[in-house]
């Protein structure tokens, strides 16, 4: 059940959607920094493949639905909302293709939504 949604709904494996990030380039090859959604190494960084800046829980993201590309908030707005299209592969997007992700709390606050309630007084004795 997800608790973050605004009514509470049941997850569905067939909701879900795959999302692929950028990783620095592995410190012991040459290449360019690749774009699988395999776990990194621990040298290894997510990083926006349009900028290159690193990515973190600060950082404001967006996917892109039909490709599952990454991209920090800044490059969306300046080079994928105007031009329609992803900057990693070019795939044309439609507005609706473009997600924000969000992020909620800490995890540990469902989301500022309390589950609690309060059903008698506690004497202390």
């Amino acid at each position: 059940m997800c608790n973050a949604a605004e009514p509470p709904h049941p997850l569905l494996m067939k909701h879900l959607i795959p999302v692929s990030f950028s990783f620095t380039p592995n410190p012991s090859s040459n290449k360019s920094a690749s774009t699988s959604s395999t776990t990194p190494s621990d040298e290894q960084t997510c990083i926006c493949p349009s900028c290159q800046k690193e990515l973190s829980n600060t950082t404001k993201l967006t996917l892109m639905k039909p490709c599952h590309h990454v991209i920090c908030k800044t490059c969306t707005d300046k080079l994928v909302k105007p031009s329609s299209q992803c900057t990693v592969c070019d795939t044309t997007l439609a507005a609706k293709d473009i997600i924000d992700l969000v992020r909620e709390g800490t995890g540990f606050a469902s989301g500022g939504r309390a589950e609690t309630s309060k059903t008698g007084v506690a004497f202390q004795g």
